[in-house]
């Protein structure tokens, strides 16, 4: 009973000691130990004997802490959560493509890829926008009409005009 407390208060201790909550998560930890890491890698390379020996110490003293905290039983709690949480988030877009990925047919109502040209089930035509809007105003009636109104309306702007410069 007496370690697993000394066990407790000394992973507690380099929690904070590096600066970090236990409720921190494991992206946090690491980010931080890295940091320092960069810090004391950085004094290393002092030309002056005492300062690398003393970032040598720190580095050491933060490798033990880091490697306590990466060894705790809540730790690798908060590990496998992120992980879990990590790989539910990745399955849901992929899910939301698939199903972006289908429409329904307009007779039939059954599921259709989108890139489909004719229902599998029922076999009707499937149309884009464009088709649509082809089929319904480019038609040879409606492209007469509009023919017929241009004409009609160049001839009389001409007349007008004709009249106007007498």
């Amino acid at each position: 009973m007496y370690a697993q407390n000394e066990e407790v208060l000394d992973t507690s201790l380099c929690y904070m000691a590096l600066g970090v909550s236990i409720s921190d998560s494991p992206q946090r930890i690491q980010e931080t130990y890295e940091r320092l890491v960069r810090k004391y890698k950085a004094e290393f390379n002092s030309l002056d004997p005492s300062i690398k020996e003393a970032a040598r110490e720190q580095l050491e003293i933060i490798e033990r802490m880091y490697h306590t905290i990466t060894c705790s039983v809540s730790y690798a709690s908060k590990a496998k959560d992120q992980k879990m949480e990590g790989s539910a988030t990745s399955k849901a877009p992929a899910e939301r493509r698939i199903t972006s990925n289908l429409t329904n047919c307009p007779s039939c109502s059954a599921p259709v890829s989108k890139s489909a040209h004719t229902c599998p089930f029922c076999k009707a035509a499937l149309l884009s926008p464009w088709k649509k809007f082809q089929r319904e105003y480019l038609t040879m009636t409606n492209l007469l009409r509009f023919l017929i109104a241009t004409v009609s309306i160049s001839l009389v702007a001409a007349l007008v005009q004709n009249n106007f410069m007498r």
